[in-house]
């Protein structure tokens, strides 16, 4: 069992601003996929404080889930299951609602302060654009709101840092230091 020496991933005790209904989005996930005959995994635990964390650092437009994915897979922290690849969607996806992986042995040894430091590494170019695109398109279609809408106003800050860290790997990439 992974031992957290904070606690605030903690469903019970926590005071993070996680949206509440973003926690209960991994039992959807595994209930969908129990629906279409796939696998539940026994790491749905551990799974579902990564799967917060992941969604805490995107709401604080600190990391893209791509990228989040590519990270901790190249660590050996997290498998992918079903057919997905880290840090691509596949035609008929429900973008990032479908049970997509599951923590490795390693990475349920690993302390949450690890995982996240991880999951804020720099991804490669192509992954850092792919969620800036991603982003944007959200944007774009205002988010399934009105100019204005609170969720737009966060799409839109979440996209200005995504964009930014893309533009800064990009520089890092041509002046050959990544």
């Amino acid at each position: 069992m992974i031992k957290h020496k904070d606690n605030d991933l903690n469903p019970k005790t926590s005071d993070s601003n996680v949206n509440n209904d973003r926690l209960s989005e991994r039992a959807g996930r595994e209930a969908r996929a129990k629906s279409r005959g796939e696998p539940v995994h026994k790491n749905w635990k551990f799974d579902r404080r990564l799967d917060e964390l992941i969604s805490r650092l995107y709401w604080d437009a600190k990391c893209g889930r791509a990228a989040a994915e590519y990270n901790l897979e190249k660590a050996g922290l997290i498998e992918m299951i079903s057919g997905h690849v880290a840090g691509q969607m596949r035609d008929g996806d429900n973008f990032w609602d479908d049970l997509r992986w599951t923590l490795t042995e390693r990475g349920r040894c690993t302390s949450m302060a690890d995982l996240q430091r991880i999951v804020l590494r720099d991804p490669p170019l192509e992954i850092a654009l792919w969620d800036a695109k991603e982003e944007a398109a959200d944007v774009a279609d205002n988010c399934g709101g009105e100019p204005g809408d609170p969720v737009l106003v966060t799409h839109q800050r979440i996209l200005a840092h995504l964009e930014k860290r893309a533009e800064r790997i990009a520089a890092t990439e041509k002046n050959g230091e990544h």
